[in-house]
């Protein structure tokens, strides 16, 4: 977990830092961001209290939804300094980001940008975490996205 967790500026966040944003998004609308992965645990959500949110799923875009064990593994072959010519990583091509509250149970995600199929992606990363939600994804022009 990162450790300027308290002003939202990690992005890899844990069952713990999820349910915080969570409470403080009852009170407040929160920037968020979502890369999809190729499986549950690959995939990123991640929440911030001040970014503007395209700054922030670009960001998000270029970690690009790895998981968490192969990011510190990548840290300590960089320190070695022999890339054994490996390819350099592209970032995600597809990311979602836009404005996130919580009413109730339901995680309200106001999409500037959304991907297919994001709800049902976002559930099962929430239920991996065992953070159950419900989850409603609007547009930017506040039509539901089913």
């Amino acid at each position: 977990m990162p450790e300027d967790n308290d002003d939202g500026g990690g992005l890899i966040l844990d069952k713990q830092a999820l349910k915080k944003f969570f409470k403080l998004g009852k009170t407040r609308e929160l920037t968020f961001a979502f890369v999809p992965g190729s499986g549950e645990m690959d995939s990123l959500l991640t929440f911030h209290r001040r970014k503007k949110p395209d700054a922030f799923g670009k960001a998000a875009r270029k970690l690009g939804g790895k998981p968490k064990e192969d990011e510190e593994e990548e840290e300590g072959d960089d320190a070695e300094g022999d890339d054994g010519g490996k390819k350099k990583q592209k970032p995600a091509t597809k990311f979602a980001y836009g404005k996130m509250t919580v009413e109730g149970k339901t995680l309200v995600l106001t999409c500037a940008k959304a991907i297919p199929g994001m709800e049902k992606k976002v559930a099962k990363l929430l239920r991996a975490e065992k953070v159950p939600m419900e989850i409603k994804i609007v547009e930017g022009g506040g039509e539901d996205v089913a």
